[in-house]
């Protein structure tokens, strides 16, 4: 036999002996680390995620342990191996459950091969035990504890959620030792530090411990760990003065809440300690937080809002009273000499039985999305909406593909992973995706309700027309319907209304909007004469896709009254009508008399100088509704 080597390109490479080959001393080391964080991180972008860690690494930084920020490519590029958090590797509740029964009453080691078998016997995938084995750093041997605690890493990742998930699949009660065993070791994965790990250590006085206990243990590391909280907040205010939650934030106010409310608060507050440049800072975590820390939150409120500190709202959507409309009350923009328009109304709505989206487990989301689905039917059940829901959860019964997922997100239908944005990530809105998200689109597609975004609902209604009252209709009409729904109750506060997870969308929780040709008022290429005759009337214009995004073909601009606070439903809806007949009387008078560009130059300078940093802020806040950022640009509610 003759074994002829080729000397095509394909076996070109030079072949070394292994004594020949060059090891460098770190890279054991080096790869280790890297792939202890790369399975933690569970990037959605595995390639993307490695260069931003190496790029740190490169630069003498230590590199974030947290999920990546960068997006996933969504343009139908071919994609690069990607680790997903979205299947769990397959692993479930019930295989832990078996796998803990079997041994994690032992606490004590087994042989690597044996822990492998084991757990494939009980069902849990082989690519899970890897990882889990390679984040553990187990070789010949592993621990039982931190091995099925690294197992419920993959499924429920985060120290507090794997905790929680640990005290469910042992029964409900986990021993004492186990505990300490589990924290201890994720504690060194996590590199807490060891005042930390003691203050944990000394809340724990039972033999067993329930959920109920742990969540308890838990929130009293998390009030220590605030304890340092009035330097970071100081450096913030000096860094960055426009934070609202530094700028707010009372030490003393702080100190006299006892230790859960302390961790309940920084949490709140958690979105603007890591990410000084915030104009917000702080989300909501429960629904009763703006009540139960009103002394923080109303000075918040008051700034943004540009109300008095003990402002109340009131909720009103009959149009009838409301001055300045039609004798009929019917807003019809045809009777105004306008086309037909894009028109669009959305609102923010929590239930007030679940906790706000910062603070949700992924069974929280789960089931909120299985609650909603209830009102999906009924809805999909008239005639006047039909539709379908398109579920993101995996095995959910309306679960939708990624293609199809990519569709919606192309059609400006469904938002996109919020994972990239890193507000929502620290408040941890963006956490378990895609658990407990979706969209309901009705027939027409000209309504969707968003499910688990930074709301747990967005209700949306759009139309082509020229009724203003049509769209408002149907969006009351289906809010009723979805309220109507047994254990579907809003959240409400006495005093600050529609409760919403970000500060900046309460009491109204809603933004109406219509894209207006202003060819004449625009015809210098700016929207600066548009925005003069708006701003009396405290009304946003902007570009089609948003804040300093361009014109539209024919001078279209977006048109949304800015306030959500301190005023109702109703006159949201007539402040943009009341704006479109004065632009419409601006744009048929423009050009006839040139002695009034002079004023308006001199109201565009009076905008820029006097409103730059409420300009500012809607920018900031203008983020959100990512799934429609290039229809709509609709605000996005940066925390």
């Amino acid at each position: 036999i003759v074994i002829r080597l080729s000397t095509s390109p394909i076996m070109s490479d030079p072949m070394y002996s292994a004594a020949q080959i060059n090891i460098p001393p770190a890279l054991p080391q080096v790869l280790k680390e890297f792939t202890k964080a790369a399975i933690k991180s569970q990037p959605a972008d595995l390639l993307l995620w490695s260069a931003e860690y190496f790029e740190a690494l490169a630069s003498s930084k230590i590199p974030s342990p947290k999920r990546s920020k960068i997006p996933a490519q969504n343009d139908g590029a071919p994609q690069p191996t990607k680790v997903e958090v979205t299947t769990s590797h397959g692993i479930t509740e019930d295989a832990l459950k078996a796998l803990f029964a079997e041994i994690g009453q032992a606490h004590s080691g087994m042989d690597t091969s044996i822990a492998k078998r084991i757990a494939t016997e009980h069902s849990i995938p082989d690519q899970a035990i890897s990882d889990a084995l390679a984040l553990g750093d187990f070789h010949s041997s592993v621990r039982n504890i931190p091995f099925i605690t690294l197992l419920c890493t993959v499924l429920r990742p985060g120290l507090n959620e794997t905790l929680n998930l640990l005290v469910k699949v042992a029964g409900g009660e986990l021993p004492a030792a186990a505990f300490q065993e589990a924290f201890e070791f994720l504690a060194f994965l996590e590199e807490l530090s060891q005042d930390k790990i003691d203050v944990v250590m000394s809340a724990i006085t039972t033999e067993t411990l329930n959920a109920e206990q742990v969540s308890a243990i838990l929130t009293v590391e998390a009030s220590k760990e605030g304890d340092d909280v009035g330097s970071k907040i100081e450096a913030i205010r000096t860094s960055n003065p426009e934070n609202r939650m530094a700028k707010h934030f009372d030490v003393e106010y702080y100190n006299s809440l006892s230790d859960e409310d302390k961790a309940s608060l920084i949490q709140c507050c958690k979105s603007g300690l890591d990410n000084h440049d915030s104009s917000m800072g702080c989300y909501a975590m429960q629904p009763a937080d703006y009540d139960r820390f009103k002394p923080f939150f109303s000075k918040v409120i008051a700034d943004y809002h540009g109300v008095s500190i003990d402002a109340k709202h009131t909720n009103n959507w009959d149009l009838s009273g409301v001055e300045g409309l039609p004798d009929d009350g019917r807003l019809d923009l045809a009777a105004l000499g306008l086309p037909e328009l894009s028109m669009r109304v959305r609102v923010g709505r929590n239930l007030s039985d679940f906790p706000l989206p910062g603070a949700m487990t992924q069974d929280d989301r789960i089931n909120l999305e299985a609650r909603m689905c209830e009102a999906f039917a009924k809805l999909i059940a008239m005639p006047e909406y039909g539709g379908r829901y398109n579920s993101l959860t995996p095995n959910h019964a309306d679960h939708i593909n990624d293609d199809e997922y990519k569709q919606l997100v192309k059609d400006h239908i469904m938002f996109k992973d919020m994972a990239a944005d890193p507000y929502l990530a620290s408040a941890g809105i963006a956490s378990n995706w895609p658990y407990g998200r979706g969209c309901y689109v009705s027939e027409d597609r000209g309504f969707v309700i968003w499910v688990g975004e930074e709301d747990h609902l967005r209700i949306m209604c759009m139309r082509k027309g020229s009724v203003l009252n049509e769209v408002f209709d149907r969006l009351k009409t289906a809010l009723d319907v979805v309220s109507s729904i047994d254990g579907l109750e809003f959240a409400m506060s006495s005093d600050y209304g529609v409760v919403t997870s970000c500060p900046t969308n309460l009491g109204t929780g809603m933004r109406a909007s219509v894209h207006i040709p202003l060819p004449k008022l625009t015809s210098d290429g700016t929207d600066a004469k548009a925005k003069a005759v708006c701003k009396p009337l405290g009304l946003s214009v902007r570009g089609i896709g948003g804040e300093h995004t361009p014109i539209g073909d024919g001078g279209i601009c977006d048109i949304s009254p800015r306030a959500r606070f301190c005023i109702t439903e109703a006159e949201i809806i007539c402040a943009l009508y009341k704006g479109i007949k004065l632009l419409k009387e601006k744009e048929d008078a423009s050009g006839d008399d040139d002695d009034d560009e002079g004023d308006e130059k001199g109201d565009e300078d009076e905008e820029e100088n006097g409103e730059e940093g409420e300009e500012n802020d809607e920018e900031e806040n203008d983020k959100e509704e990512n799934g429609e950022e290039g229809e709509e640009g609709d605000e996005g509610d940066e925390g």
